[in-house]
């Protein structure tokens, strides 16, 4: 009775399918109920092999053959013989698969061109996700940025959508011949736009070029009225700056958690699985860029996260950069100071050169730990400290204008209790560094050192002179213990106290 109906839907689909070719919505849909259709007929235990048709045909074919050899006889598997159904005969037929794709991948082109080119690309979702309708999407966002905490831009979450939108278009497709195109000429040459976009913003920002708007338009320039808009200088300056470069961060770190959540996907895991199997579709995948040459039992997806988190390590290595040269052109007036102040009995007070640096460096960082996850903000808190303490400790500590004396080291001191203060207040609305004084106990150990006294006080158990006894004696660990370093190895002590004008060794 299946195999008497099943002609009449075939032909109904045949006439219907030249007519849907321009419509890739309904197209899509058609051929997904026609897949739907199919696997129920096989729920049902049809078997193409058993048709009263087929078997009669069969018997035929064994009578003639035992008539020509004298040998015949029934074969087991011709009973059980597999059902192709009504989507593979349909997609089959003439050029429709074909017409059907390039309707589809020219719909995702141009969607995906509408999303790069609005004026919203690269504006981060707002809190209010109710009103741009992205609530879910931004808390389960294949559970990793519920736990990352951090918005995407709308340009990353459509793009992300998008991508997802054309596996729904092919993912019940049966065989890999028709779901392989659409992975290779729709998805992967997507995702590689996408990155492309976000590489190019990141290029632009470091050449600075002047035809920065014209050459990548509506991209992390922003949208800024009048001639800053067109200012290069002003583009990657200041808390502007940083935020066109956290952005990017944001859209391919979007992208990339997407990507992972993919790879365990159950289409994407037979997709890598039946291409492995395959000679023919494994080379294509290389020769498409999808697997590498050498990495032929990997999912369809790796190469691609490897792209995005290179990607990712490259903004990353620019937020770090941005941040410090906007702290030490700020600094640079004030390292010119001497250190080698006499003693004064007033109340150390700080260089007035130093608030431009303090004020920039907590600015920046407030803004990075709003927008940025609380796992990568740790990881640029750190890097940016280090390569501040860093430069202190190189055009000040071992390289200043001066030696010290001991109420040049105090200064120093109270300067370096002065930056852990600022990180305090760049830090008050988020909770991702719980201790941010850990990060400058190097430099705040050096202070400390240069901060020692002549002469024993009720609060100072230690004088410089005993101090310089033990770094260059033999019992540096009574040293480090009785001021309670951490960080400091006997070589760089020895370095460090030799910057004090009484040090004579």
């Amino acid at each position: 009775m299946i195999a008497q109906l099943l002609p009449l839907a075939l032909a109904l689909l045949r006439h219907r399918f030249p007519h849907l070719l321009d419509h890739p919505a309904l197209l899509a849909h058609t051929v997904y109920q026609t897949v739907v259709f199919d696997e129920a007929v096989r729920q049902l235990g049809f078997r193409y092999g058993r048709t009263w048709k087929v078997v009669c045909a069969r018997q035929r074919q064994r009578r003639q053959q035992q008539e020509r050899t004298g040998k015949g006889g029934r074969q087991e598997h011709e009973e059980n013989e597999e059902w192709v159904g009504l989507t593979e005969q349909v997609l089959s037929t003439a050029d429709w698969y074909d017409r059907w794709l390039a309707g589809e991948k020219k719909f995702a082109e141009d969607q995906f061109n509408e999303i790069i080119s609005s004026e919203e690309a690269w504006m981060i979702v707002p809190l209010d996700s109710t009103a741009s309708g992205m609530e879910d999407d931004v808390d389960d966002h294949n559970g990793v940025a519920a736990e990352a905490k951090y918005r995407p831009t709308m340009g990353a979450r459509k793009v992300k959508a998008l991508i997802e939108q054309v596996a729904d278009r092919y993912m019940s497709l049966p065989t890999l011949k028709h779901r392989y195109p659409f992975l290779s000429t729709i998805q992967i040459p997507l995702l590689k736009s996408y990155h492309g976009r976000i590489a190019g913003s990141l290029d632009a920002f470091e050449t600075l070029s002047s035809a920065f708007i014209r050459a990548v338009p509506g991209a992390l320039a922003g949208h800024a009225g009048g001639g800053s808009a067109n200012d290069p200088a002003r583009m990657t300056r200041g808390v502007g700056g940083l935020q066109r470069l956290a952005k990017a961060w944001i859209s391919a770190a979007w992208v990339r958690d997407a990507i992972v959540g993919w790879q365990d996907e159950i289409l994407y895991l037979e997709l890598s699985a039946e291409i492995q199997a395959d000679a023919e579709y494994s080379q294509r995948a290389i020769d498409d860029g999808i697997v590498g040459l050498y990495s032929r039992d990997r999912n369809v997806y790796d190469l691609r996260l490897e792209e995005f988190n290179l990607l990712l390590a490259r903004a990353e290595d620019l937020i770090i950069k941005h941040i410090t040269h906007e702290v030490e052109r700020d600094l640079k007036q004030h390292l010119t100071r001497r250190w080698d102040t006499p003693t004064s009995s007033e109340e150390t007070t700080l260089d007035p050169a130093l608030v431009s640096p303090l004020t920039t460096y907590s600015a920046q960082l407030a803004h990075l730990v709003r927008i940025l996850p609380p796992a990568t903000s740790r990881k640029l808190y750190r890097a940016i400290v280090s390569h501040i303490s860093n430069h202190i400790m190189q055009r000040a500590v071992y390289a200043g204008w001066s030696k010290f004396t001991e109420n040049g080291g105090r200064e120093l001191l109270s300067e370096v209790e002065a930056w852990i203060e600022a990180s305090r207040h760049g830090l008050e609305e988020s909770a991702a560094i719980r201790f941010p004084e850990f990060a400058w106990t190097q430099l705040h150990e050096a202070a400390r050192v240069l901060a020692l006294p002549k002469d024993l006080t009720p609060e100072k158990s230690m004088t410089y002179s005993q101090a310089m006894a033990l770094v260059f004696g033999d019992d540096y660990d009574r040293f480090t213990k009785s001021l309670g370093l951490k960080e400091m190895p006997q070589e760089q002590a020895q370095a460090v106290m030799r910057r004090r004008v009484e040090c004579w060794r």
